[in-house]
């Protein structure tokens, strides 16, 4: 059935024929002028809706919103300690790596500094030529991603050390680079972490797409992967109590949201995980507020907050 354009107000009698309480119109018109109707009711609404698309249990547009701007303010909280953590990431990397291998890209970004496995011929390949392509733009004045400091240390040393080209790299671009690097330089890096090199490289790459699902604006609470998730053997879960299948994997935490919580546990400093803490539960507690209660079990269910999720807090790592 195709999409027809519709006015505020015959948005609102949709809503209102589906069984949903309109607390204030003039109020829910200007909400879906500042956050479209697409954004805010296709996006949140299934949550208290049943099959036929329904409102059920006295669900208000008030309800609606309280939920739209919990997931808001996470992708916030999220894209600030994933900053704060790919700072602290690009700076180890950068360091283990010149110290192997120097400080001359036409050095270190050479086939022989990466991995030996053959069947990473390509991704290493595609990395070293994306490595000097960022160089290249970033050099030029006359291109957009222009970066001076890397235009200094070409036209006044000849050469871009990785601690100054791993500026200009994405969490995605440093990603792939140490999933590209050798164990031994590997080992370096994710016994900071506690965790073994490839437990290190699955965070890395789940971590990214989180923070890609908040980059580009979309909801995060309920955001799972589709193919990564969590090694089901990290003891986080017994800690937890997380369920498990009979073949051993967790029901949740491995590729949801909680997923990203126990992600964060391991790869922010002690003091930064309590700050997202303090700053989710803050959240959480206002969505508590403002929403009618039985629908904070179906949120929950959605994040994969089961058990006793709240044991990470105080988890050792």
């Amino acid at each position: 059935m195709r999409k027809i354009f519709t006015t505020y107000e015959q948005q609102i009698d949709i809503l209102k024929s589906r069984n949903l309480i309109i607390s204030d119109e003039e109020d829910l018109k200007n909400t879906l002028k500042d956050s479209g109707y697409y954004n805010l009711i296709n996006g949140y609404s299934y949550i208290f809706q049943n099959n036929n698309d329904e409102y059920i249990n006295n669900a208000s547009d008030k309800d609606i919103y309280a939920l739209y701007r919990f997931d808001k303010s996470l992708r916030n909280i999220i894209y600030k300690y994933t900053l704060s953590f790919e700072s602290r990431l690009k700076s180890m990397i950068s360091y283990v790596f010149s110290e192997q291998y120097g400080e001359d890209q036409n050095k270190y970004l050479i086939r022989v500094n990466f991995d030996k496995d053959i069947n990473k011929e390509a991704s290493i390949a595609k990395l070293i030529s994306d490595c000097f392509e960022i160089i290249k733009e970033a050099s030029d004045g006359t291109c957009k991603k222009y970066r001076h400091y890397i235009g200094h240390y070409v036209n006044n040393h000849g050469h871009v050390p990785l601690w100054v080209l791993i500026r200009a790299m994405t969490l995605g671009n440093v990603s792939v680079f140490y999933a590209n690097m050798k164990l031994e330089d590997k080992n370096k890096i994710c016994s900071e972490f506690k965790l073994n090199a490839s437990e290190l490289e699955i965070m890395l790459k789940m971590l990214v797409q989180f923070r890609n699902v908040v980059a580009h604006d979309e909801r995060i609470f309920c955001y799972k992967l589709r193919r990564d998730s969590l090694p089901r053997i990290l003891p986080i879960y017994d800690i937890m109590q997380i369920k498990k299948s009979i073949v051993g994997v967790p029901f949740s935490g491995i590729k949801d949201f909680l997923s990203l919580m126990i992600i964060f546990k391991y790869l922010l400093k002690p003091i930064e995980f309590a700050g997202f803490w303090t700053e989710f539960e803050l959240e959480r507690d206002e969505l508590i507020k403002d929403i009618k209660s039985h629908f904070i079990a179906t949120i929950n269910d959605e994040m994969g907050l089961k058990n006793r999720w709240k044991n990470l807090k105080n988890y050792k790592v």
